[in-house]
């Protein structure tokens, strides 16, 4: 099993959930495996809109099932008020 798999394992059933970079809330939207032959990345968006390319280098942390159901529903809401989609 190589990087890439690995990476698919752990990640791919995390697309669409907010996560933890860092002391960061993003939402996870991909992976990227052939934007640069050097690298993998995660697709992540930021509060405000903003669509960013993570070296898969980072960690990022699930909040789904790490906090209560009650806090991560309350931080999907405060996520979706403040993202502006890109145009």
């Amino acid at each position: 099993m190589d990087n890439k798999d690995i990476i698919v394992a752990a990640y791919s059933k995390h697309i669409g959930s907010l996560m933890l970079d860092m002391f960061t809330v993003v939402r996870l939207v991909g992976l990227d495996f052939s934007t640069y032959d050097d690298d993998y990345y995660y697709v992540i968006d930021e509060v405000g809109g903003r669509r960013l390319l993570l070296s898969c280098v980072a960690h990022l942390i699930p909040l789904k099932n790490n906090i209560s159901d009650t806090e991560y529903s309350m931080l999907e809401k405060c996520f979706s008020l403040n993202y502006s989609e890109i145009s």
